[in-house]
């Protein structure tokens, strides 16, 4: 996540899907794996906010309040999203990933530490899941979120969200391939993915969590329409 990004469409369906799944009996953990800004282009697409009869009624109080951010304030970061209560009860993780060792640690510790029982976890990487191109512990690699990472939150008893861009294959095979290896790496028995125009969020619930987090999801696919479809992918 950068937060060059900040109030973008996609910011935008991304901060819905927090806030409907989101709630009691669960806590919420914003990983967000910030990494510095890079000059480009990337966030501008905020035209959006200029259309609430379009946008603003898929929910109102986040539109209202990202319209003010970025277009009236000019704000562009997470931290103003951190302070305003848009995500209620929710912790944060904000630590700077650049590249080393000791901001990566740093992060995970952070992250282990507000893990646990009754508390979905998500992790916001530029990119996804590790490449097989990537080198761990390269500066690259601070876009994406390594699968024993997962594993250890997972350990802790916390349930999953995962941020995931599309890549270079079928889009349907490269969701079931994923949903595959959640299961086979966390012993996870049911996922869901909320889908959008151009990426995925793995939602992957504990067993005892799932009929909550399953149901959340499918009132969001309701709420959201096309801009954000449910498929569910079982072992």
């Amino acid at each position: 996540m950068k937060n060059q990004y900040f109030g973008d469409i996609n910011d935008f369906r991304k901060y819905g899907i927090l806030r409907g799944l989101a709630g009691p009996p669960l806590r919420l953990v914003v990983s967000w794996m910030l990494t510095p800004d890079d000059g480009r282009s990337d966030g501008k697409f905020t035209s959006y906010l200029a259309e609430p009869t379009r946008w603003g009624q898929k929910d109102p109080e986040l539109f209202h309040f990202l319209r003010k951010e970025v277009h009236e304030k000019g704000k562009r970061g997470v931290a103003s999203l951190e302070s305003s209560g848009i995500l209620p009860s929710a912790k944060f993780i904000s630590t700077v990933l650049d590249g080393s060792p000791e901001t990566r640690n740093k992060w995970l510790n952070e992250t282990l530490d507000l893990a646990g029982l009754r508390s979905l976890v998500f992790f916001d990487p530029d990119n996804g899941l590790e490449a097989k191109s990537v080198r761990k512990g390269s500066l690259e690699s601070s876009k994406y979120l390594i699968w024993d990472e997962v594993e250890r939150v997972w350990s802790k008893g916390s349930s999953l969200l995962i941020y995931q861009h599309f890549i270079r294959e079928n889009r349907e095979r490269f969701l079931n391939r994923l949903a595959g290896e959640f299961c086979s790496r966390l012993g996870a028995v049911k996922i869901s993915v909320l889908r959008t125009a151009n990426v995925a969020f793995f939602l992957v619930p504990q067993k005892d969590q799932a009929e909550v987090l399953h149901r959340r999801a499918e009132q969001i696919g309701v709420r959201w329409g096309d801009e954000i479809r449910i498929e569910h992918f079982a072992r």
